[in-house]
C-alpha cells in the first residue's frame, strides 16, 4: 500500500524518462520544476497542472491559486485556466455552481480567462475532484528555474510559512481547532483564504534578476529546498530562527505534533538570487507592505 500524497523526488525521477521529441519544449518533464515551458513564438507559454484532493471547503479558491501560484514560481502571469470537476453521484449541481462561482470570482480579480474543461458526475471518486490547468506567459528571458540559483545566492521566503496548512485544519477540524484557538484567532485564520496566492509576488519579482523560485506545497520548505538541490553540487544552509509563522500557526503546530518547517505552505513562495538584488527586492516588498524574510544562504 502506498501512502497518501505525492510522491517523493526519487519516485517522480523513476517516471520521468521521458524523451522531448519537440524543440519548442523548453522546461518539460523535470523534478522540482512547478511548470512546463514551450517557446511560443514572441512570448514563452508556462503551463501547469495540479489537482486538490486534501479540502472539503473552498475547493474553488484552492483550485485557483495552487494552479496559479506554479505559473508565478516559474516566472510567469496566468491568463487563462482549464477546470476538470470530477463529482460524486450523491453530489448535486449546487456544490458544482459553488465551486465555480469561487474560480469565477478569483478569476476576475487577478484577471484569469477560464478557457475550458469538463465536468462529471462518477462513482469513480468519493469526494468532490477539482483538477486544473494554468496557462500563462513569460517574455522571453532567462526563467527562474528551479536549479538556477548560484553559490551565495540568499534563500528568501514570503509572507509565513504555514498558510494553506493552518487555513486546512481550521476548515476541516473545527471541533478540535476551537479547543486551540480563541474566536478571534479562529477568525483570523478563515481570512487566511486571501493569502493563498503569491501573484503579488511574482509581480514585484518579475521586475527583478531573481535566479530561482519554488512554490512551497505539500513537503514544506525543506521539500521544496530538497526538490531544488537533489541533483545539484551545490548545497544550502538555512537558519531556523528566521522560519516564520504566524501566532495561530504556532498554536496548531504545538497541538497537532507538527514541524512548520515540512508542513504544506502554499501562499509562501521561495526564491534566491544574489545579496545584491535581495536589497533591492527587500525595499520593493517592504514598500508593497508583503513580509519578506531571508531564511538561508546557497553553499
Amino acid at each position: 500500500m502506498m501512502k497518501n500524497g505525492k510522491l517523493t523526488s526519487q519516485e517522480l525521477a523513476k517516471l520521468l524518462k521521458i524523451k522531448k521529441l519537440n524543440q519548442r519544449v523548453i522546461v518539460g518533464c523535470e523534478v522540482g520544476e512547478d511548470a512546463a515551458v514551450m517557446d511560443f513564438r514572441e512570448n514563452y507559454c508556462v503551463l501547469a497542472t495540479d489537482p486538490i484532493t486534501g479540502v472539503r471547503k473552498h475547493i474553488g479558491k484552492f483550485a485557483f491559486h495552487v494552479n496559479c501560484n506554479d505559473i508565478i514560481a516559474s516566472g510567469g502571469k496566468p491568463v487563462a485556466l482549464l477546470v476538470t470537476i470530477l463529482a460524486p453521484s450523491n453530489s448535486t449541481l449546487n456544490e458544482i455552481h459553488e465551486v465555480m462561482d469561487e474560480i469565477y470570482c478569483e478569476a476576475e480579480k487577478y484577471g484569469v480567462d477560464i478557457i475550458g474543461g469538463h465536468t462529471e458526475f462518477t462513482d469513480a471518486v468519493n469526494q468532490l475532484i477539482v483538477s486544473c490547468t494554468a496557462i500563462g506567459e513569460s517574455p522571453k528571458k532567462i526563467l527562474p528555474l528551479s536549479k538556477n540559483f548560484k553559490k551565495g545566492d540568499i534563500i528568501y521566503v514570503t509572507k509565513t510559512l504555514g498558510i494553506e496548512w493552518t487555513l486546512i485544519k481550521i476548515l476541516d477540524e473545527y471541533e478540535a481547532v476551537k479547543s486551540v484557538l480563541s474566536e478571534n484567532e479562529y477568525l483570523e485564520g478563515l481570512r487566511l483564504i486571501d493569502n493563498l496566492t503569491v501573484i503579488p509576488e511574482g509581480e514585484i519579482l518579475s521586475n527583478y534578476a531573481v535566479s530561482s523560485m519554488h512554490d512551497i506545497t505539500e513537503g514544506g520548505v525543506m521539500g521544496a529546498l530538497g526538490e531544488m538541490f537533489q541533483e545539484s553540487l551545490l548545497n544550502f544552509e538555512v537558519y531556523e530562527e528566521n522560519f516564520n509563522m504566524l501566532e495561530i500557526t504556532k498554536k496548531l503546530i504545538e497541538y497537532y505534533s507538527e514541524k512548520i518547517e515540512t508542513v504544506i505552505s502554499s501562499g509562501s513562495l521561495i526564491f534566491m538570487c544574489s545579496e545584491q538584488q535581495g536589497y533591492e527586492i527587500e525595499k520593493a516588498f517592504n514598500h508593497a507592505n508583503i513580509k519578506l524574510t531571508a531564511i538561508g544562504i546557497v553553499i
